[in-house]
C-alpha cells in the first residue's frame, strides 16, 4: 500500500508550523480580546442556537463548524479590510487556542447532560421508583432536590410557567449551591485533563510527531501571506475555491428541496436496505447497508495517514461481515460481545500509548528539577506538582461523597476512579489527534463505569450502593458523549497556542485554563436560562434529558446489583480476547512500520461515531491511495488545497442554514436542515 508522503514543513506536527520567533507576536492584547470574544460566542451562542433552534451544532464534534467558519471569516474579510494592520498569525493562533479550549464546554462535552443528569433522574423516579432507593444516598448538596414532585423539577423538564412557576431568581438560588458543591470536584478535574494535556504534549508533538489535523489544518489557514499579498497561498488558490463551491452548492440545492419538494434533490446517501432483506444478510450492520457523504470528513481525513484512514473503514466493514458469518452459523453477536472485548481493546490501547510514551515519561520523572524546557508550557516539577494536586482534590470530594473522608477505602476508590477517567480521556485524546476523527466514542458500552464494574467482578458488594451511584454520576458527568471530550481539545488548543513564543507560554497556559473556565460559567448560565424557559425536554432527540440520565442510573444498578444484568458471555474471557487482539495489532505496528493495518481502526470498529463516518472515510482513503499511486507526492501536494476547500465548504453551508434559523426560526426541529450528524 503506497505511504503518505511526508508533508511540507508548514503542515508536520513535529516542527513548528508558525515561526516561533522574535517577529511573530507575543500574546498581545487585541489577540486576547479576539480570544475572549470567540470564547464567549462560542460559549453564548452554540447553547442557543442548537437547543432552541434546532439547526445543526455549531460544536458538534472535535472540529468545530464555528472553527472553521470563524477562521475563515477572519482570513478573508477581516484581515484584508485592516491591511497592514491585520491579524498575524501568531495573533490568530492564541486566539484560535482560545476558542478551541471553550468548545469542550457549551454541548455535548459537558452542559448538555450534566444538569439533566441532576434533575431528571429524579423526575424519572415518579415512574421508575428504585431511582429513589439509589438517589437518596447521594449527598443533598449534591442534586437540586430529592422530591420527584417538586414543581421546580418538572419546570426543568417541560419550561417554566412565567405566571406560575418560582422567578428565574429562584431557580438560581436553588441550583447555584449544587454548581458550587460539583465544582470542587469538577474544576480539579478539567485543570488535571488539561495538565495532563500539557505533560504528553513533547511525546506527541515532538517525539511521535502526530498529524493533530484540527490544528495543523487552521494553523495552515492562518499563515501569514507573502509580501505584497492581502492573502495567503491557501486562501488564493483556485482549487480550494472550486472545493469550497461544491459542498456548498449542494447544501444550498438541498436545504431548499428540503422545504420545496419541486426542487431537485442532490443525492449524497445510498441506501442499500431492500437488497439484503434475507437470512444472514438481514443482520449486516445498518451503517454498511445505508450511509452519507460528509465533505467535511473526506477533507479531514486526506490529511490523516493512509494506514490509519484505512485501519477505520477496513475494521468496521471487517468486523460488519464477520457477524454476517457468525449469524449464518448459528453464533450469534450480542451487545456484550461488543462490549467487553472493546473494553478489552481500550485498556489495552491505552497501556500501548503508555509504554509508547515510557521513555519520555522517564525523562519527565528526571526532570522534576529542572526549570522549564523552552517549547514546554510548564515546568514537568510545576506540572506533575500541580497534576498530583488537582487529583488529591478531586479524590478528597469523592471520598466525601462515598461517605466519609476518614475511610482510606475512600480515598482508595476515589483514587482509582479519577485514574481512569483521566486514562479514557488519554485514549480518546490520541484517537482525535492521530486519526483525525471528528466524533470518537468508547467502543460499545464500554463506559467508565462499567470499566470499574468489571475491575470488581465477583467482588461488587465490596462497594455500597453509594459508592456505586457517586461513580456512575460522576464518571457520567465527565464522559457522557465522546464526540466532544475536553482533552482532545486541550491537547489541539496547546498545538494551537505553540505557535506562541517560548517566553510566552507559561502565561498562555494560564489564558488557555481561564478561558475555558470563562466557557464554563457563560454556557452553564445559558443553559439554565434556556432550560427553564423551553424546558429541557424540548433539547434534543431525547439523549441529553432522557436516555442518559436512565443509563447512568442503570449502570449503577448494574454494578451493584449484577443480578438484574447476569452475564451472558464469559466477560474476562471476551475482555482477554479484545486485549489479545490489540496487543497484536499494536505490536505488529511497532515492529513493522510498514504494516498495513492500524490499532486505531481496530479500536474503533464497533461504536456509533465510525457506523456514520466510515463511508466518507473510505472514499477518501479511496481517492488519496489512488492520487499517490499515479501521480505521488507531487499531485498529492497540489490536492491539499482541494481537499481543504471541502472543509471550509462544508462549515460555511452549515453556518449559512443556521443563520437561516436565527432570521426566520425553523417551524419545528424535523424542519431545520442539519448539515452535520447529530
Amino acid at each position: 500500500m503506497p505511504q503518505t508522503p511526508a508533508h511540507p514543513p508548514s503542515n508536520r506536527a513535529g516542527a513548528p508550523l508558525l515561526p516561533s520567533s522574535a517577529s511573530t507576536p507575543a500574546i498581545s492584547p487585541r489577540a486576547l480580546f479576539l480570544g475572549v470574544f470567540l470564547t464567549l460566542l462560542v460559549s453564548a451562542l452554540t447553547v442557543y442556537s442548537d437547543n432552541v433552534l434546532h439547526n445543526t451544532y455549531l460544536v458538534g464534534n472535535h472540529f468545530p463548524l464555528l472553527l472553521i467558519t470563524a477562521t475563515t471569516f477572519i482570513c478573508v474579510v477581516i484581515n484584508p479590510i485592516l491591511g497592514e494592520r491585520r491579524f498575524a498569525a501568531g495573533e490568530l493562533a492564541v486566539a484560535l487556542a482560545l476558542m478551541t479550549i471553550a468548545c469542550a464546554m457549551p454541548s455535548s462535552g459537558f452542559w448538555r447532560y450534566f444538569p439533566a443528569l441532576l434533575n431528571d433522574t429524579v423526575f424519572f423516579s415518579k415512574d421508575t421508583p428504585w431511582f429513589g432507593k439509589y438517589l437518596d444516598v447521594l449527598p443533598d448538596a449534591l442534586l437540586p432536590t430529592k422530591d420527584a414532585s417538586a414543581p421546580m423539577t418538572a419546570d426543568f423538564f417541560f419550561g417554566r410557567d412565567p405566571y406560575r412557576s418560582a422567578s428565574m431568581w429562584a431557580t438560581l438560588r436553588v441550583w447555584i449551591p449544587v454548581f458550587l458543591a460539583w465544582s470542587c470536584f469538577l474544576l480539579p478535574m478539567f485543570a488535571a485533563t488539561l495538565l495532563v494535556a500539557a505533560l504528553f504534549r513533547k511525546q506527541w508533538v515532538v517525539h511521535e510527531r502526530l498529524a493533530f489535523p484540527f490544528a495543523s489544518i487552521p494553523l495552515e489557514m492562518i499563515a501569514d501571506p507573502a509580501p505584497g499579498h492581502r492573502l495567503n497561498a491557501v486562501w488564493r488558490s483556485r482549487a480550494l475555491w472550486v472545493a469550497v463551491a461544491i459542498p456548498f452548492a449542494i447544501h444550498l440545492l438541498n436545504g431548499i428541496a428540503s422545504f420545496n419538494p419541486t426542487v431537485p434533490l442532490f443525492p449524497l446517501k445510498y441506501d442499500l436496505t431492500n437488497s439484503f432483506t434475507e437470512y444472514p444478510w438481514n443482520t449486516l450492520n445498518g451503517s454498511l447497508r445505508a450511509n452519507q457523504v460528509y465533505f467535511l470528513v473526506v477533507g479531514v481525513t486526506f490529511f490523516v495517514p493512509l494506514e490509519i484512514s484505512f485501519s477505520l473503514w477496513f475494521f468496521f466493514v471487517a468486523s460488519a461481515v464477520k457477524d454476517v458469518a457468525f449469524n449464518r452459523a448459528g453464533v450469534p453477536i450480542i451487545g456484550e460481545h461488543y462490549t467487553y472485548q472493546g473494553l478489552g481493546m481500550f485498556l489495552a490501547y491505552g497501556l500501548l500509548i503508555l509504554w509508547i510514551a515510557r521513555h519520555h515519561l522517564f525523562t519527565v520523572a528526571k526532570s522534576l528539577r529542572k526549570p522549564r524546557e523552552p517549547d514546554e508550557f510548564l515546568s514537568y516539577g510545576l506540572n506533575v506538582a500541580l497534576l498530583l494536586g488537582c487529583i488529591i482534590l478531586a479524590t478528597t470530594f469523592l471520598a466525601w461523597a462515598f461517605g466519609s473522608l476518614l475511610s482510606p477505602a475512600n480515598f482508595a476508590l476515589g483514587f482509582l476512579l479519577v485514574g481512569l477517567i483521566l486514562f479514557y480521556g488519554l485514549v480518546l485524546t490520541r484517537l482525535v489527534i492521530d486519526a483525525g476523527v471528528i466524533m470518537i466514542q468508547v467502543p460499545f458500552s464500554a463506559e467508565v463505569s462499567r470499566c470499574l464494574g468489571f475491575l470488581f467482578t465477583g467482588h461488587t458488594a465490596l462497594l455500597t450502593i453509594r459508592h456505586w451511584i457517586v461513580a456512575a454520576f460522576t464518571s457520567q458527568i465527565l464522559l457522557t458523549d465522546q464526540r466532544e471530550t475536553l482533552m482532545p481539545f486541550a491537547a489541539d488548543a496547546l498545538r494551537l497556542a505553540s505557535a506562541t513564543p517560548t517566553r510566552w507560554r507559561p502565561r498562555m497556559f494560564a489564558w488557555l485554563a481561564g478561558a475555558l473556565l470563562l466557557a464554563f460559567v457563560i454556557s452553564g448560565g445559558m443553559h439554565h436560562w434556556i432550560t427553564f424557559t423551553y424546558g429541557r425536554n424540548s433539547f434534543d432527540d431525547g439523549h441529553g434529558p432522557v436516555r442518559f440520565p436512565r443509563l447512568t442510573m442503570e449502570l449503577a444498578q448494574e454494578n451493584h446489583d449484577p443480578s438484574v444484568a447476569k452475564p451472558k458471555i464469559n466477560r474476562p474471557l471476551h475482555v482477554a480476547y479484545g486485549a489479545a487482539g490489540m496487543a497484536t495489532i499494536g505490536t505488529l505496528r511497532l515492529v513493522f512500520s510498514s504494516f498495513p493495518l492500524h490499532p486505531i481502526g481496530l479500536l474503533m470498529w464497533n461504536n456509533w461515531a465510525i457506523g456514520r463516518l466510515w463511508f466518507s472515510i473510505f472514499l477518501c482513503w479511496l481517492v488519496k491511495a489512488l492520487l499517490l499511486r499515479f501521480g505521488g507526492a507531487p499531485l498529492y501536494n497540489r490536492a491539499r488545497y482541494f481537499f481543504l476547500g471541502l472543509i471550509v465548504g462544508e462549515a460555511l453551508a452549515g453556518v449559512l442554514w443556521i443563520v437561516v434559523g436565527f432570521v426566520s426560526p425553523w417551524a419545528s426541529a424535523s424542519l431545520a436542515y442539519q448539515v452535520l450528524p447529530h
